[in-house]
């Protein structure tokens, strides 16, 4: 029995450190939004739009390399049309592995599969902004005003419902977010976030 006990505690010990020194990966996206990259991946998206309309099937190559989220963060692709949200699709547990399927999975998503936004149309995407975020895995907390909307996303969970989950591009002010949670019945969560923008000339 104490073989045992030490064993599961060395295991222990073994996976904190381990997770100490693996690197934060929203630190990483801050890192890689600062590099030369990040417009050449804001780029690839955007020019995925149009593949996606008209359902084009072959995916041009992503030429740079962004830190891998896959069991590490959640990852959301928002769409911005004059100030305003026209979509946003994304998901904290990955089914794909592969980053830039991931993120033409949820571009696609945001484009068209978002119940609470009219899908954009195709004349449309030259005037849409696209951003990312990244985020942490969602943390309970008692209240949304607990929360600092101007750094941190929210999932809200109620009853039976699949969760709704609103990153920070998303959302102006807290008022908001309590007009659209009136049930008691719901768990509030927040997250961390890094939001990654397309450059403005």
């Amino acid at each position: 029995m104490k073989k045992i006990l030490t064993f599961l505690l060395c295991i222990s010990v073994l996976n904190t450190l381990s997770a100490l020194d693996s690197p934060d990966p929203l630190e990483q996206w801050r890192a890689f939004s600062l590099t030369k990259d990040k417009p050449v991946l804001m780029k690839w998206l955007k020019e995925n739009t149009g593949s996606i309309f008209n359902k084009q099937k072959d995916l041009p190559p992503l030429t740079v390399t962004p830190p891998q989220v896959y069991g590490r963060a959640g990852l959301f692709i928002t769409l911005i049309k004059n100030n305003k949200v026209r979509g946003c699709f994304g998901a904290f547990d990955h089914s794909e592995p592969d980053i830039s399927l991931m993120l033409r999975d949820y571009l696609k998503g945001a484009l068209s599969y978002d119940p609470r936004y009219k899908p954009l149309e195709l004349h449309e995407l030259e005037d849409t902004e696209i951003i990312i975020t990244v985020a942490s895995f969602p943390e309970h907390v008692e209240s949304l005003n607990k929360v600092d909307i101007s750094r941190l996303g929210v999932l809200i969970e109620c009853d039976e419902s699949a969760g709704t989950v609103i990153v920070p591009a998303e959302f102006r002010t807290a008022s908001r977010l309590n007009r659209n949670n009136r049930s008691t019945n719901c768990r509030i969560s927040s997250f961390r976030a890094v939001t990654i923008r397309e450059e403005h000339q």
